[in-house]
């Protein structure tokens, strides 16, 4: 079995290892998130459609100003036109689009095609295995350290300071989330969403490492 606490501890500590191992991670879980619709909406089917009605909104916040975009998508099926209000804080939306994608139901619509979505879950797969190999060569050339149990005992409070970070950023994202369905802001649904499901796999992780490395500490 894979002793991942003397994986971690037999290695002098690089902040710069753990960066990106973190970004490996989350390059991996956003890959996953992203396959999850490209999948899913596979079977869509393209119909006439078209964008109107864009309005800008200019936020002011503590973080910075950021323009929010607003307008509809009118799409046209078995005979009838349907409309749906979309808004968005990054990119301007592309009123020259003559085509959306729905799904055979009529019950979602999409702008852009799964196969958009899944060269998107790709790319991110192809960064995570890029800085996961990266971090390899960074952990293999790494200068070794002596393990014992203070090594152990180290690694324990750090974990459970980790998870405790991991669990206070989880409760930001509900609150973001909790903000951003108030304000009917999809993207921010979207955001709050992927960053509270990448807190609750971090805090899982960094709990069970500290109850591994509670158990070597005592194995000593």
């Amino acid at each position: 079995m894979i002793n991942i606490v003397k994986i971690v501890g037999e290695k002098k500590e690089n902040g710069y290892r753990t960066i990106l191992f973190l970004c490996a991670v989350a390059c991996f879980f956003l890959a996953f998130l992203q396959m999850e619709p490209a999948l899913r909406t596979r079977n869509y089917i393209l119909v006439p459609g078209y964008i109107s009605d864009i309005t800008v909104t200019n936020l002011s916040s503590s973080r910075g100003k950021k323009i929010k975009y607003e307008y509809l998508v009118h799409w046209f099926f078995e005979g009838q036109e349907y409309t749906k209000k979309q808004s968005s804080l990054i990119d301007r939306p592309d009123d020259s689009i003559s085509e959306v994608w729905i799904s055979r139901d009529n019950t979602d619509m999409l702008i852009y095609s799964s196969d958009n979505l899944l060269k998107q879950s790709i790319y991110l797969a192809l960064g995570g295995i890029v800085l996961f190999i990266v971090w390899l060569i960074i952990y293999k050339r790494s200068e070794k350290v002596p393990y014992n149990d203070e090594v152990a005992a180290g690694i324990f409070l750090h974990s459970l300071f980790n998870a405790f970070l991991s669990g206070f950023a989880f409760l930001i994202s509900i609150i973001m989330y909790k903000d951003s369905v108030k304000k009917e802001n999809l993207n921010l649904i979207y955001l709050s969403k992927v960053l509270g499901s990448f807190c609750v796999l971090l805090t899982a992780f960094f709990i069970i490492l500290a109850i591994a490395a509670k158990r070597e500490e005592n194995r000593f």
